[in-house]
């Protein structure tokens, strides 16, 4: 919540600063179309009024528009023709002296006063010369009555020339209200959840369905959502392309947004309307690329919010922040795509003078701008985040900041900068409330020693004392800095907290955690390391809100399952079970540290061959000792199973045992989840109970 009151108050300084002079301008029926046609009109009958123009180098623009500004009979000619196009359209005369008022203040140097301007018109009423009677080789003293009826269709052309450069603006706001409504919806159900109301809800037929084949299931039935679908080459291992599928709920999420994108898109340009310009054609692909840039620029302080690690969205809906990652991708697809089409409309428009157009400053950034932009969504894929994540990370955001530079550029002179301002406040909070969650964190001391190597499943275990004000709940989790030449690198881990202690249990992958691992090895499998935990991030869920809990680990992802399961034990009366699928039984001795504070029922199978019980030579003694002495004092809660479980039988035993609301609580390997998630989706609809899925697993 600290972020929104931070992030509006930078939002409304730097707003009030900046925009007015950048800010978005309404164009349609402001009487600016009005203004530009009667100077045409002007210009073109040749009228020579008796000014001198005084040069300007801040406003090229001005010598146009300081005579038609600032001399009074060239004032009230304008003005005059200006109202008769008003009287046509009905719209009204403190319309057009408004419209007067901003043109001159943005293009002239002699701007005057709402009060100057209507005097003038007033005079032109009364003392003004017809067309037919001016003689423009000689200088005129007095206002002219121009003939407006021929360029009447220039209006027009001129006002659906402005409707579709406010539709862009109009658009993009649809598009946040679209969100708005998506995040209000997610706010009920999170709201239901925490309060506990949706075990009733869940009890009806309807809920059932909706959670059987809309909220739980995977997009593909039996498919996958946590793990990868991945593309291999032909008779080869050798991975090509992979991918994350949605959801079906976020997919559904998306097919909105995609039918809203095509639908204003596709809402008529109005390009046969009028003689604005030279062909339908062209007034067709200027409308184009004039919304669709638009509503690009209004897609970027979406995308960025929904990156954020301090989001506090997330707080609000519970969802998790690989939801959020979700939609920052998909935003962020429809924003490249919008830039896209901006880029080639505008390149056909001056396909005739491209090198001319090179010269001008936000031709070039807007140019600039749509390159980098598609070089960040390619090497945002997948494949590429998966082996470099911190090298992606650090690329992706050297490339952000360049992006938001050029971007600037590109409209610094045209306006819409309030979506870069939104954008720039939401991205320098989310940096600073982190910088200062590490700095109260500081660089602490830990503990870091290796507690399983066997196999191809390797982990080691960091203890810190945390800070005194410093807590986390369970399910929330930090992102661990190292200390070292690579301090910069992150990644996030699930948090267990123990009294004044913080534990984290890390499976070795590519990239640092493999680097640690390394000299852990060297140093005889322990050793001391500076580290800073930048959290705790994501929300506490409320399984504790059911009459029971089944509570579903696998492998590493157990940490924060038995952290809960140690706080349900605890806390609650209900019943609960606690289902831990592991490799073998040294996993299970590595964890003897948090596992000793199990107090409820709990099944563990072992997938591979059985281990010896009192523990294995790759954990450390002091492991030994605990797991041996928690085991055989705790024996009547654990029951070890030899074998890989049938998911969708675990769960139909299990449940049929609980009580009448139960709380599916899981964490493991995204194969796993992805299973566990699709038998849920299934089970819901005749177990007649009340159940709730709670996912616990983040992927991005």
């Amino acid at each position: 919540m600290n972020f929104l009151i931070i992030s509006f108050l930078w939002l409304s300084t730097l707003s009030s600063v900046y925009a007015r002079e950048w800010k978005t301008s309404k164009y349609y029926n402001t009487g600016k179309g009005e203004f530009y046609t009667c100077n045409q009109i002007r210009t073109k009958a040749g009228l020579k009024f008796d000014y001198t123009f005084k040069p300007s180098a801040d406003k090229p623009y001005a010598k146009i528009y300081n005579v038609v500004c600032e001399y009074p009979p060239a004032i009230g000619t304008m003005l005059k023709c200006m109202t008769k196009y008003a009287d046509m359209e009905n719209l009204s005369y403190e319309t057009m002296f408004n419209a007067y008022v901003s043109v001159c203040d943005i293009y002239s140097t002699e701007s005057q006063s709402l009060e100057f301007y209507k005097a003038q018109y007033e005079n032109s009423t009364q003392f003004n010369i017809p067309i037919k009677s001016v003689n423009t080789s000689l200088p005129i003293y007095a206002p002219v009555n121009l003939n407006t009826e021929a360029s009447y269709q220039k209006i027009l052309g001129y006002q659906k020339f402005y409707w579709n450069l406010d539709s862009g603006t109009w658009f993009s706001a649809g598009i946040c209200l679209y969100f708005l409504l998506v995040i209000i919806i997610g706010s009920i159900h999170n709201f239901c959840r925490k309060s506990g109301i949706i075990k009733t809800i869940n009890k009806s037929f309807i809920s059932k369905k909706i959670q059987s084949y809309i909220t739980l299931p995977t997009l593909i039935p039996n498919g996958k959502y946590a793990d990868d679908y991945t593309l291999k080459l032909p008779f080869t291992n050798i991975t090509v392309f992979t991918i994350l599928f949605p959801n079906r709920m976020q997919f559904l999420v998306d097919v909105g947004l995609f039918v809203l994108q095509v639908a204003f898109l596709s809402i008529p340009y109005g390009q046969n309307v009028g003689t604005l310009f030279s062909t339908s054609k062209i007034a067709w692909t200027r409308g184009v690329a004039d919304r669709s840039g638009i509503m690009s620029f209004g897609k970027i302080p979406l995308l960025i919010l929904f990156a954020g690690r301090n989001n506090f969205l997330m707080w609000i809906t519970g969802w998790s922040y690989t939801t959020f990652l979700h939609y920052h991708k998909i935003v962020s697809m429809w924003m490249a795509s919008d830039a896209l089409i901006h880029s080639v409309a505008y390149t056909i428009l001056e396909l005739k003078n491209y090198r001319e157009a090179l010269k001008e400053q936000y031709f070039a950034a807007g140019v600039a701008l749509t390159v980098v932009c598609f070089v960040m969504c390619g090497f945002a894929v997948r494949e590429i985040r998966r082996r470099w994540y911190n090298w992606f990370l650090l690329g992706h955001i050297a490339m952000g900041i360049a992006f938001m530079v050029l971007a600037w550029y590109h409209c610094k002179d045209l306006g819409w900068c309030e979506w870069l301002f939104a954008a720039w406040v939401i991205w320098f909070t989310d940096r600073l409330v982190r910088v200062i969650r590490m700095t109260l964190f500081g660089w602490k001391r830990a503990d870091v020693s290796i507690i399983h190597k066997q196999g191809d499943e390797q982990v080691f275990k960091v203890k810190v004392t945390k800070p005194k004000f410093w807590e986390s709940k369970p399910g929330q989790f930090g992102y661990l800095y190292f200390g070292g030449l690579t301090f910069w690198k992150n990644n996030p881990f699930t948090i267990i907290q123990q009294g004044d202690n913080l534990i984290i249990y890390i499976k070795v992958k590519d990239g640092v955690t493999e680097s640690i691992y390394k000299k852990l090895l060297k140093a005889g499998g322990s050793c001391e390391w500076r580290v800073c935990i930048e959290g705790p991030y994501g929300t506490k869920s409320s399984p504790h809100k059911f009459e029971s809990q089944l509570l579903i680990a696998g492998g590493v992802g157990a940490s924060g399952i038995i952290d809960t399961a140690s706080k349900i034990g605890s806390e609650t009366k209900s019943s609960q079970k606690l289902v831990w699928v592991i490799r073998d039984r040294n996993m299970f001795d590595a964890y003897g540290e948090i596992m000793q504070n199990i107090k409820i029922p709990t099944d563990v199978y072992i997938t591979r061959a059985q281990e010896p019980c009192t523990g294995s030579s790759d954990s450390s003694s002091s492991s030994k000792k605990e797991s041996s002495s928690f085991t055989s004092e705790y024996s009547n809660i654990f029951t070890f199973h030899y074998g890989r479980p049938d998911l969708d039988e675990l769960l139909n035993e299990n449940i049929k045992f609980l009580g009448s609301s139960v709380a599916i609580v899981g964490c493991g390997p995204p194969v796993m989840m992805d299973m566990v998630r699709n038998s849920v989706a299934r089970g819901v609809n005749h177990w007649g109970k009340s159940v709730e899925f709670f996912d616990e697993l983040q992927v991005w």
